[in-house]
């Protein structure tokens, strides 16, 4: 107003919102995973009015992230080992067709004799494709345990190290689940 000059300019569409048809929904144990360990896998498709998707294409992948390990009554300890570095690629379990109630099965193998810094976070993702093509993608997750037990290190006085000067650590060693264990040797390192 008052002024012919364009200050600016901005470009949008206006597109029509289409919701799903299908629900889809990964189905497998609650529990922590482990390397070797077979996992099964079940991934339901339904129409949303309710009845089965029978028929129809679906792909299960999965990928796994860092975590740090963490447990309640250790929170001022340290599991991660910073000198490990990680990566993963997306990794696909295949593609199969929904029986008649809808439903696919797949099963889960994670690798062994990785060596991640901490805990790993495993990302599973099931993708199923509607009859026009489109994909409809549903995710869940689980903790990955790559080790027996976690090592944890703390500090006992807060500062920073002097030469000639004595410094206190504790440490402890938890199963996956958060328990206390013995572990049967212990080596420690020390870099300055």
């Amino acid at each position: 107003p008052g002024s012919k000059e364009v200050i600016g300019s901005a470009k949008f569409s206006v597109e029509e919102f289409m919701p799903d048809r299908l629900k889809v929904t990964v189905i497998m144990p609650e529990e922590r995973l482990e390397a070797n360990k077979v996992i099964p896998i079940t991934v339901k498709a339904e129409q949303f009015f309710g009845a089965p998707a029978e028929g129809r294409n679906i792909e299960v992948l999965y990928n796994l992230r860092q975590q740090e390990f963490k447990q309640d009554g250790f929170k001022d300890y340290t599991f991660t080992d910073t000198t490990k570095d990680f990566s993963f690629k997306t990794t696909t379990l295949g593609e199969k067709i929904s029986d008649s109630n809808g439903n696919a099965s797949f099963e889960l193998k994670l690798p062994e004799n990785l060596s991640p810094p901490s805990a790993l976070r495993c990302e599973i993702s099931a993708i199923v494709k509607e009859i026009g093509g489109r994909a409809v993608t549903s995710h869940i997750e689980r903790m990955f345990d790559a080790y027996l037990y976690y090592i944890g290190i703390r500090q006992v006085v807060v500062g920073y190290a002097t030469p000639g000067r004595e410094m206190k650590f504790e440490y402890v060693v938890l199963s996956p689940e958060g328990k206390k264990i013995d572990a049967p040797e212990l080596e420690i390192n020390i870099c300055k």
